[in-house]
């Protein structure tokens, strides 16, 4: 995907779910804080500029939370891997969280802010 294609997909996102949030509450949680059936809008900083726009932002509905404990080579402790599946603003099933993008794979190469939508 070149440039123009990845600002138009992140902007046609952005788009929709600010449309669909603009009179709501939204409350900033943190991913452990999160419910199956909990409405959610989930915004991406990349560490590198290359991913501003194919992180693009994410909303829908919370169907189902797992949480994967293992062990990071990097940091040799124990962590955290969250698999989130929402429903989205598309109706379709998609991983709340976008695919790592860090270099090395030590960690997923973005931060994120989650909210939650009343």
């Amino acid at each position: 995907m070149n440039f123009n294609e990845e600002y138009e997909n992140y902007t046609k996102y952005y788009n929709e779910i600010t449309n669909i949030i603009k009179n709501k509450e939204c409350i900033q949680k943190n991913i452990d804080e999160i419910s199956i059936g909990d409405y959610v809008y989930i915004t991406f900083l990349p560490d590198s500029q290359k991913y501003i726009y194919e992180l693009h932002p994410k909303y829908g509905v919370i169907k189902s939370i797992e949480i994967i404990n293992y062990l990071n080579p990097f940091t040799n402790k124990n962590e955290k891997r969250y698999d989130i599946i929402i429903k989205n603003n598309d109706n379709d099933n998609e991983n709340l969280l976008h695919e790592g993008v860090s270099f090395l794979g030590g960690s997923l190469g973005y931060d994120y802010n989650i909210y939650l939508i009343k």
